[in-house]
């Protein structure tokens, strides 16, 4: 594959602007979220504004394995960033 069929198909796999400019927003649902997923949606739900490492403690995961999960629930729009914290993110609940 050459570089330009790579760039070709790259573009091919992103999702389509709308008519706003915007990405249009994956929605999920939720019984197709993990266990991780899940967990870590219910430890947000009930303390808003915590930070990667609280979750990670609570959750008994490392806090790098944490990042892909917080990234597929925003984007599922099912948590937002509250803020930040040293170098990191506070997450809420949508």
């Amino acid at each position: 594959m050459n570089a330009f069929s790579h760039f070709i198909a790259q573009q091919m796999a992103q999702p389509q602007m709308t008519a706003a400019g915007r990405h249009a927003r994956v929605t999920a649902d939720p019984a197709t979220l993990g266990d991780l997923d899940a967990a870590a949606l219910d430890f947000i739900r009930t303390r808003p504004e915590c930070g990667v490492g609280a979750i990670a403690a609570e959750l008994g995961v490392d806090a790098p394995s944490l990042y892909p999960v917080l990234q597929k629930l925003r984007r599922c729009g099912l948590v937002v960033i509250a803020g930040r914290v040293g170098n990191g993110n506070l997450w809420k609940a949508a």
